[in-house]
């Protein structure tokens, strides 16, 4: 009688889910469909595990011989079941957001190849995003964001952790976060995996270069930062980082020294940015819509390979020892100014690095060569102006000028294979962009880059002829949501 009874309250407990559920609630049974046909199966299947748990707890209750509910009782017991069921899963979703992003592009030069084969069209050019982050108290949050990016011939949609980092609050003036962080370099670089968080398919190639992005990118260590109040004078926001990465073997930095002739192609086996310390500081001026920034970067680089040598010299015989780069104290410098002004943007950046190079070639235990290279300077600047029309049409223009070395600024000086790198030592680049917002997630972009000079593209290859004068066309659509 008592087995009877229960699978009685069980058949009682589903058929008011189903069917007294929506009176309860106030939805429709329309609705009811509605949100039935969104559920996924993992959450049918949390429902049923949760069901499962309450139905255990009522046959215990329903044991007990001092527990007498009659049907009224039970059909309030689970409404207050479900409600409470309810508000535990909003609850648990109101901490956790999810974000993603998906960009594909289209890259196309009349002259010369830039990451790829941009000569030819190229459409392995894009970007993709998932992020996950949770407040979980008032002052403590977390997140992750996975991130695959192919640009041409390098980083190929390797699927890779772009941020991963806890964050605490103690107050506005001091914060305290920790794990894979976004270097705060520059107005726009933390946010420049962020397609919709711009105008342009590119940032300006003067300061944002991307031959040079895993430098200035992330860093895996800890960092301080917060606001303070200058009451009449604005607030300055400050942000101080610690720590180091492992860059590609194939990515960026590896590639640049593969084509100065220091070490063989697709010999690199380790690139290693360690000690890095960042610091960045913003100013919100009394004026509004006025901001200026200020970042210094300090490190260490090391790049282990190998290079293919006549030895000993003039003998016709050949040897691959290993070779190592390293850098005690590469550094990175950067000043900018950014003004709003209802829908009108302008803003404008300049910075300098410093890299002095220790080489050497070692085979076993016995060193043979070891040379101190000279200092180089790699350096750009960039003006930029943009305005939003309407919702859904925006427009920019911007000029930048690069230099591998502002020292040679018409890249004369010989690189390490004895050659003047012309060409690739500068490029000056005047940008127009076009930003077509199709709804609230849908973008698509137009640009076109009119270049003089081939230096963002030192990194990426090698070509044996180059013309002084080169278009890069852009096209680039994204969704986010």
């Amino acid at each position: 009688m008592k087995k009877r009874f229960i699978r009685g309250v069980v058949c009682l407990i589903l058929t008011s889910l189903f069917v007294a559920g929506p009176a309860f609630s106030g939805d429709t049974g329309n609705d009811t469909k509605d949100k039935t046909d969104q559920m996924t199966k993992q959450d049918l299947y949390r429902m049923i595990q949760d069901l499962q748990k309450e139905v255990s707890r009522l046959k215990e209750q329903l044991s007990d011989p001092g527990k007498h509910l009659g049907g009224e009782g039970v059909r309030e017991l689970v409404h207050t079941e479900v409600a409470a069921m309810k508000a535990r899963d909003e609850r648990v979703m109101d901490r956790v957001e999810i974000h993603a992003s998906l960009a594909q592009g289209f890259l196309y030069s009349d002259h010369n190849n830039w990451s790829g084969d941009s000569s030819d069209g190229m459409l392995d050019y894009n970007e993709f995003t998932v992020n996950f982050s949770s407040s979980l108290t008032d002052r403590l949050r977390a997140g992750i964001q996975l991130m695959s990016r192919d640009m041409g011939d390098f980083v190929n949609n390797e699927i890779r952790v772009d941020w991963a980092n806890m964050d605490y609050t103690w107050q506005d003036e001091l914060g305290f976060r920790a794990g894979i962080l976004k270097i705060p370099f520059g107005l726009y670089n933390e946010s420049r995996d962020i397609d919709s968080a711009r105008i342009g398919v590119l940032l300006p190639q003067g300061f944002y270069s991307e031959n040079i992005r895993e430098m200035t990118n992330d860093l895996l260590g800890v960092s301080l930062y917060g606001t303070l109040d200058l009451n009449m004078l604005g607030t300055l926001s400050y942000s101080l980082l610690y720590g180091g990465n492992d860059a590609d073997s194939d990515g960026e930095i590896a590639m640049a020294f593969s084509t100065t002739g220091l070490m063989d192609e697709d010999s690199i086996t380790t690139v290693r940015i360690d000690d890095v310390l960042a610091g960045a500081l913003t100013w919100q001026t009394p004026l509004e819509g006025l901001n200026l920034n200020l970042n210094y970067q300090v490190g260490k680089l090391e790049i282990n390979g190998a290079k293919t040598i006549e030895f000993p010299p003039g003998s016709g015989n050949t040897i691959t020892p290993s070779a190592s780069v390293m850098d005690k104290s590469f550094s990175n410098i950067a000043a900018g100014v950014e003004y709003t002004w209802g829908n009108l943007v302008l803003a404008a950046e300049y910075r300098v690095a410093r890299l002095s190079y220790h080489y050497s070639l070692h085979s076993g235990d016995t060193t043979l060569y070891d040379q101190q290279m000279d200092e180089i300077k790699p350096a750009g600047w960039y003006v930029l102006g943009s305005y939003r029309f309407t919702d859904w049409f925006a427009a920019e223009a911007s000029y930048s000028e690069y230099w591998t070395d502002q020292n040679d600024k018409k890249g004369e000086t010989l690189n390490a294979s004895g050659v003047p790198i012309g060409l690739y030592g500068y490029q000056n680049t005047l940008s127009f962009n076009a930003r077509f917002d199709i709804n609230d997630y849908w973008i698509i972009k137009a640009g076109v880059n009119f270049n003089e000079g081939f230096g963002t593209g030192y990194s990426f290859q090698q070509d044996d002829e180059l013309e002084k004068h080169w278009i890069l066309y852009q096209l680039k659509t994204s969704i986010s949501f």
